[in-house]
């Protein structure tokens, strides 16, 4: 995460510290003959880089999110990449965004060869492209089910035996009042219903990034 948005730095031996200027993250990168890639540059949910992704050194730009079912923010991404292509070309990178085992898989980046060292020579030639489906609706409800079951098991746990929970130092009641949200979450139709009206939130929100950027 930099000032700026976030960043994916590739083929890293060394952590590099979070909050720092998206040039400074860069050159970081550069030290250790990582790759830059910028993920979902036009989200509305995350801290992205936007436009300016063209004016950074990026290897590869991520156009194609399955996390993003909107059909737009990936669209805004490929269209503007594209269109900027004859200044600043970058490698399409398409990504799973999985929270799920399940989701792994469902887009991807594709490149001629068949090891991390092939994958690196493709993005630094710019020769890769991308595929993949949105993640089906169903996966995105099933993965806040398990958030809120985890989170729920994490509490109870924490009156039987000692957790990380213990040492957050956490009111009884806020603890009570959290296992009853959740057992509500996970015994009623709620996962469903807030996974359809989160995808219409989510469009909606696509739509204003549409309009402000075109």
């Amino acid at each position: 995460m930099t000032k700026d948005g976030e960043i994916i730095g590739l083929f890293l031996n060394e952590e590099i510290p979070k909050g720092l200027s998206a040039e400074e993250t860069i050159e970081r990168i550069r030290e250790q003959d990582g790759l830059v890639i910028a993920p979902h540059p036009y989200s509305p949910i995350c801290k992205s880089l936007r436009d300016k992704i063209f004016e950074l050194d990026i290897d590869g730009v991520e156009v194609f999110n399955a996390y993003h079912r909107d059909g737009i923010i990936n669209n805004i991404a490929l269209t503007k990449v594209i269109e900027n292509y004859h200044k600043k070309p970058v490698a399409f990178i398409g990504n799973s965004d999985a929270h799920l085992s399940m989701m792994v898989g469902n887009a991807y980046t594709l490149f001629e060869g068949n090891c991390e060292d092939d994958l690196y020579r493709a993005i630094k030639k710019r020769k890769t492209t991308f595929f993949g489906r949105p993640t089906p609706l169903y996966q995105i409800v099933l993965w806040s089910y398990k958030v809120v079951y985890k989170a729920e098991k994490d509490l109870v746990e924490s009156f039987i035996a000692k957790n990380q929970l213990n040492d957050l130092d956490i009111k009884l009641s806020k603890k009570l009042l959290a296992i009853l949200s959740g057992l509500i979450y996970v015994s009623t139709p709620l996962p469903i219903v807030t996974g359809v009206l989160g995808n219409y939130y989510l469009k909606w929100k696509a739509k204003k990034v549409y309009n402000s950027v075109f």
